[in-house]
């Protein structure tokens, strides 16, 4: 009988050490996430796939990174940028070896003039591996920016037939390309047909989306966009022969 309850006691013990505290289990989980972002502000390629699954996958506004090959190489067109990210986990719930995480993301991105500041919602999910959380999915959704008047420029334009279109777009690729070197992805110029019957004498639209006069300001002042500008064939005049260009906002 004696032997018995040491056996049973060892038992306890046993199970008691081996028990899982909750709490404990669910910061784990937060800190892989702060560690995976860590990495992310220091540049620290080396570190990041250590934090994450082999199939980790991410998707930003219906951007898919693919793997984490593909959001390192995403993370170093930004080089040279100071990243500031700060985390606020709104829920995290752990069943088995999974673990899911509502994350409010606040981050902003900045080198010299150019500063890139956005709030997101974020869902992950982490597998338990070798007794350590790892990041598996990430889903971001991006919230309302205050800062976003969508100042716009808009080009009115009649394009002959003797112009072909693929001259004007590929001189807006170009322009579309240096204004996301310069950290403004959601920026740009989209050139737009205008619907038939809507109007007689203009065609197409170029519209320009800027968010707000300051960026309109740091992305037509940046080296890269003048550098194209400069660049510019003088046949592309006839683009714009006969344009109306106007620049409109929202109402304050």
């Amino acid at each position: 009988m004696k032997k018995l309850i040491i056996l049973l006691g060892i038992a306890a013990h046993i199970m008691a050490c081996s028990t899982i505290d909750p709490q404990q289990d669910i910061k784990n989980a937060e800190l892989s996430i702060k560690g995976f972002y860590t990495a992310v502000v220091d540049f620290n390629y080396d570190e990041l796939p250590g934090f994450c699954t082999d199939e980790f996958s991410a998707f930003e506004e219906g951007f898919d990174f693919g793997t984490i090959d593909g959001y390192i190489n995403t993370l170093k067109s930004m080089e040279g940028m100071a990243i500031d990210i700060d985390l606020n986990f709104v829920k995290t719930e752990i069943v088995g070896d999974i673990a899911h995480s509502i994350v409010e993301f606040d981050a902003s991105f900045t080198k010299g003039a150019v500063k890139i500041a956005f709030q997101t919602y974020e869902n992950y999910i982490l597998k338990r591996v070798n007794n350590k959380w790892l990041l598996h999915y990430c889903h971001s959704t991006h919230l309302a920016d205050p800062d976003d008047k969508a100042y716009s420029s808009i080009h009115l334009m009649k394009i002959s037939e003797e112009l072909p279109l693929s001259g004007l777009e590929e001189v807006v690729g170009k322009f579309n390309e240096a204004i996301a070197s310069i950290g403004y992805m959601d920026c740009g110029y989209k050139i737009m047909p205008v619907v038939p019957g809507s109007n007689e004498h203009y065609n197409y639209v170029m519209k320009g989306n800027w968010k707000n006069q300051e960026t309109y300001d740091v992305i037509h002042e940046h080296e890269s966009y003048t550098n194209v500008h400069k660049a510019l064939p003088e046949s592309l005049n006839g683009y714009f022969k006969d344009q109306i260009y106007v620049k409109a906002h929202n109402k304050e």
